[in-house]
């Protein structure tokens, strides 16, 4: 199952980065749109770190690919808003973002952050166009009604782990809190304690930010 969705996320950032980068600009072959998005498809599907939780039969691939998806519907909503689309095409996207947004929220909690800056992209969207996004807001308290029956059992689960917590001892220095962080997103979990290979990732790292 996490190899199936996490193959999901390849085609869904291809298509969220190739919307990003086309505006403003004409769909054609060859341009920085096409490989843009080829691109970050690319290196999604090569991401040690997605591969591997790609590999755990854990909610983490999931949540991600939920995330993008969600992400990807919220682009082509306020898009066709902005493009005066009909209103039956405008509203098709507001409900697949209603549903991914949900399924975010179910798999993990850390799914309100991606809400969070769905808020902040609507509003920046209100302050540029002066047109306030009124099925966006729809769609995100929509998204927050359907979540309301797992708030009293997400509530009693927090609160027991901050009695017991279980699973993690819940103090991380900044040391290691950066360090698993760069490990991670760069080589993933696997290379933990690689010195070399870390060491010499982070030089290239650099040099490319250069």
């Amino acid at each position: 199952l996490s190899v199936v969705v996490g193959l999901l996320a390849v085609p869904a950032i291809y298509q969220l980065t190739r919307g990003l980068l086309l505006v403003g600009r004409r769909p054609r072959l060859g341009a920085a749109p096409v490989w843009g998005g080829g691109l970050a498809g690319t290196l999604a599907a090569v991401s040690p770190f997605l591969v591997y939780y790609s590999q755990e039969t854990r909610n983490y691939m999931m949540v991600t690919t939920w995330t993008i998806l969600a992400s990807l519907a919220l682009w082509k909503g306020q898009e066709a808003i902005l493009d005066r689309s009909p209103l039956r095409s405008r509203a098709a996207w507001w409900l697949v973002y209603i549903v991914f947004a949900s399924f975010t929220l179910y798999t993990n909690y850390f799914g309100a952050l991606l809400l969070l800056a769905h808020v902040i992209y609507l509003a920046a969207v209100f302050i540029h166009h002066r047109q306030f996004p009124v099925l966006g807001a729809v769609s995100l308290i929509a998204t927050a009604g359907l979540y309301f029956p797992w708030v009293k059992p997400g509530i009693a689960q927090m609160l027991r782990l901050q009695a017991n917590p279980d699973f993690w001892a819940g103090t991380l220095s900044l040391q290691a809190l950066v360090e698993r962080l760069f490990v991670a997103f760069s080589l993933g979990p696997k290379a933990q304690g690689a010195v070399p290979v870390i060491a010499a990732f982070a030089l290239i790292a650099f040099v490319s930010l250069i």
